[in-house]
């Protein structure tokens, strides 16, 4: 009984998550209630888990986490 929601993929506007190179499990970026991925992120963990050769992923919260938490959750 919600809004309907895209896929979790299309979502977070990744791919698939699964591990590369065998031995690295993908970081997932969530940001904190009323800030976007590229806001969080874009100057810290991004650059440097990627020089890290570490797959990551972020996630864009539905009303940027302001809203419904279920929603967000789901």
């Amino acid at each position: 009984y919600g809004p309907s929601l895209p896929p979790p993929a299309a979502a977070s506007g990744c791919l698939p998550l699964r591990r590369h190179r065998g031995d690295r499990a993908p970081v997932l970026l969530v940001p904190g209630s009323g800030s976007l991925p590229a806001q969080e992120f874009s100057w810290n963990y991004e650059p440097a888990v990627t020089q890290a050769g570490i797959p990551w992923c972020a996630v864009t919260l539905p009303e940027s986490a302001n809203g419904d938490i279920q929603v967000a959750g789901e």
